[in-house]
Formats: C-alpha cells, structure tokens, sequence
C-alpha cells in the first residue's frame, strides 16, 4: 500500500507534501516508483541511518530512479542539535529551490508527523509564512498536529530566530 500523501498549500509552483514513510524493502523500490508515477521529483527523508531496517537504501534507490534525494536525519521525536542549525538551513533552502522551481517534492519521517513537520514548517518559513501559519497549514494538511512535540515547537521558534539573525 502507498503511503499516503498530504499537500500543503505553499507559495511555491511547485507542490509540498508531508508523508508517512513508504513501506521499507522489499516494497520500497515499488512505492518510491509509484511516487515517481504520479510525478514527485524529490524526497526529503529526516529518518536515521539505521532507524528503521528496510530504509537504508532510499537514497541509492531515488538516485537510480532520477528522483532528487535530501537526508536530513533527526532522531525520532527530536530536534536538530544547535551547532545542525545552518545545516537545517542549508538542506531546506536546497529544497525550497526545487519547489521554487515547480517541482514536487515529499518529506516524509516515520509517521509523517513530528520530525516532517519540523521541516515542512521550516520550507514554509524560509518562503517567507510566518511560524504560527506555517504550522496551521502544515496540521491542516496533515490533519494532525505537527509537528507533535513542545521541544519541536520551540526548535521551530529558535530557527526562525535563527533565520532572521542569519539573512536579514
């Protein structure tokens, strides 16, 4: 079964989604084909190397597939570490450049919820929504809160300061 995927509305002509993991091997290489079928052109994965068996080879499989493929690894219902924030920055600004571009591209963790809620949050901030919207759009699509932690809130809150202090 396809994971299910949940379009958020951004300012980009391309299309942000927020998504549960696909199904790991051996079903992997069949769900990340659907998804190309029906026209994602990246993935961004915030699961760790390891996290889960079945995962591990995503990203050589999206490489072999043309699909455009960003690791952003944070531990399951964490935060990035302080001296990762530019590297939060830099992986999601790369991102944002292909929704900019009009492609469509899928962040997906586990559940789809916490970790992918950080990051989707995040591309809507970089784009220029502010957090507290950022954050509706994202549980609206979803249909669920996300991202699902209090130390995940105030990570967005510290980017954003970030973010402003860094490119303003």
């Amino acid at each position: 079964m396809l994971s299910p995927l949940f379009a958020i509305e951004g300012p980009w002509s391309g299309v942000l989604a927020i998504a549960p993991a696909p199904p790991p091997e051996p079903r992997l290489v069949r769900a990340l084909e659907r998804w190309q079928k029906i026209g994602i052109t990246t993935i961004l994965s915030l699961l760790t190397p390891g996290e889960r068996p079945g995962w591990d080879n995503e990203g050589e499989i999206c490489n072999e597939l043309d699909i455009n493929f960003y690791s952003l690894p944070i531990r399951d219902h964490s935060v990035p570490r302080p001296d990762e924030m530019q590297k939060v920055v830099d992986v999601l600004t790369k991102v944002e450049a292909r929704l900019k571009a009009g492609e469509r591209v899928v962040a997906h963790c586990f559940a789809g919820i916490g970790r992918s809620g950080i990051a989707t949050v995040g591309l809507l901030m970089i784009a220029g929504i502010p957090m507290e919207d950022a954050i509706d759009r994202v549980s609206l699509a979803r249909g669920l809160n996300c991202p699902e932690t209090e130390e995940q809130l105030e990570w967005l809150a510290s980017f954003d300061r970030y973010r402003r202090l860094s490119y303003t």
